[in-house]
């Protein structure tokens, strides 16, 4: 649908992933996927950075996925169009200002790690 470049080498896709359930009703689904660089300096102020920073990079690589989806089941043909328009109106007008915060990138990657330390706490030991 669309890419949209931010600022630190980060740039936002839409998708639509909307598809037809049954007869005439829809399943409409908006989604923004980004990938996000990190670097060691981006763990700074978090407990045993290093062992957060190798966790990162065994699973994910040099760039963390970030994800965010707006959906809706069952709609109506007549009005798939009204909610498509809709979501993306409610990602550029409140998720975008998000995305473009300076802080986005490093609250992102600190936020990743604290919920695979939640989550998957095996990871750190």
């Amino acid at each position: 649908m669309a890419k949209i470049p931010l600022d630190e080498n980060i740039t936002v896709q839409l998708w639509d992933k909307s598809r037809i359930l049954a007869g005439d009703r829809y399943y409409i689904c908006l989604e923004a996927r980004a990938e996000i660089p990190y670097s060691l300096e981006d763990l700074d102020g978090m407990a045993d950075k290093e062992k957060a920073y190798q966790v990162l990079r065994e699973l994910y690589g040099e760039k963390i996925p970030y994800v965010y989806v707006q959906e809706r089941h069952f709609i109506d043909k007549g009005a798939k169009e009204d909610v498509m328009k809709g979501f993306l109106e409610n990602f550029y007008k409140n998720k975008l200002p998000y995305l473009r915060n300076p802080h986005f990138r490093k609250r992102s990657i600190q936020a990743k790690v604290r919920e695979l330390r939640q989550k998957r706490p095996q990871l750190f030991l």
